[in-house]
């Protein structure tokens, strides 16, 4: 099963003494609730007990006194480019110190902390700036606040950051800066995923579903890869439109599985051709996995009515799918160092699901 693309879990990682020490408190009390009860635990020492108490509270301060710090120092960037934007400011500094608070905040108190202590200020003008590295490592922090912890997907709707990301991230008559808008992409799918309310705000009130429809109507890669002298390396305007797209695709397939409103909007813009068209043109092997995974999340989201009326649209789609299929090698000795298995898992499912509807 493909993620996407950027390894992206929904466990925040052990990052400090102090994490470890809760994960391990929190891990035992659920071992200890699930078994036996253990009679072999004595009661700790007074003395010992203070201090772990004391070693919590500093390291605490610590991180604390960290996110000040680094705080301090991106905001300071900020100042200098509201007074001239015109002038030249520490870049790399700036995205050191946010690359540092994105390793903090990706602890759920840390990223709570972050909020507390007025960091949610920083991200307008940073998304708002002309360099486009800042950009990128403002939405990298962006989404690691924002995962899995409500307050902070809160905070984007009171603060109007949510509806900046979305007007950043539109592709009109400018297509620059697509690695940052691929970014604020990854920070918007953080933001709504598993947050029923917020979702609901992206859906109704930002009409972030015509954004992100947009975006999936928007392939500028094939013809890029058709030009055989543009380098495809990471730095490569070929690879962050690939990236884009892919994180399109995953978000849209997220929000057939989540919501009901975006499935009917899905349904009513007849995506599902949208998404076939790509399907038979597309040459990319992770792109198509992404977009056969999408495929089924948005047909099986439907309801029986819904799915026959949607499979009409679509009457060459069970040739296109059993084409990619078949081409597929049962072995794994095959040129390329990605996993077919799960193409050829997802094919069959969905000819499955197909064939029971027509």
């Amino acid at each position: 099963m493909p993620n996407n693309g950027d390894g992206e879990c929904n466990e925040r990682r052990i990052r400090d003494m102090l994490g470890l020490v809760k994960f391990c408190l929190e891990t035992t009390a659920k071992e200890d609730a699930s078994g036996r009860t253990s009679t072999n635990f004595e009661a700790m020492d007074p003395d010992r007990r203070a201090w772990l108490q004391q070693a919590m509270e500093s390291m605490t301060v610590d991180t604390t006194r960290q996110i000040l710090e680094n705080l301090a120092i991106v905001k300071e960037t900020i100042s200098q480019m509201e007074k001239d934007s015109s002038q030249n400011v520490a870049v790399q500094k700036t995205c050191d110190a946010l690359g540092v608070l994105t390793d903090l905040c990706e602890e759920i108190d840390y990223a709570s902390d972050f909020a507390k202590l007025q960091g949610f200020t920083i991200f307008k003008p940073l998304i708002e700036c002309s360099h486009e590295e800042m950009i990128v490592k403002a939405c990298e922090l962006l989404a690691a606040l924002a995962q899995n912890n409500p307050m902070c997907q809160m905070m984007t709707i009171d603060t109007r950051l949510l509806e900046l990301l979305l007007d950043f991230v539109h592709i009109k008559e400018d297509q620059s800066n697509v690695k940052a808008r691929s970014y604020a992409l990854y920070a918007i799918s953080s933001i709504v995923r598993s947050n029923p309310e917020v979702l609901t705000h992206f859906e109704t009130k930002l009409d972030g579903l015509t954004v992100l429809l947009h975006l999936l109507e928007f392939q500028p890669l094939d013809k890029m890869l058709d030009d055989k002298s543009k380098d495809d390396g990471k730095g490569s305007s070929v690879y962050w439109w690939r990236k884009l797209r892919i994180r399109s695709v995953f978000l849209f397939r997220t929000l057939c599985s989540e919501s009901s409103n975006s499935s009917n909007y899905f349904y009513e813009r007849q995506a599902i051709k949208k998404l076939a068209d790509q399907l038979t043109n597309s040459h990319d092997i992770e792109v198509r996995e992404h977009l056969l995974h999408a495929l089924k999340a948005l047909i099986l989201s439907f309801d029986s009515t819904k799915r026959a009326e949607a499979l009409k649209l679509t009457p060459n789609l069970v040739k296109v799918i059993d084409d990619i299929k078949s081409s597929i090698p049962h072995t794994d000795d095959t040129a390329s160092d990605y996993d077919l298995a799960d193409t050829r898992q997802t094919c069959a499912e969905l000819l499955k699901i197909i064939k029971m509807v027509t």
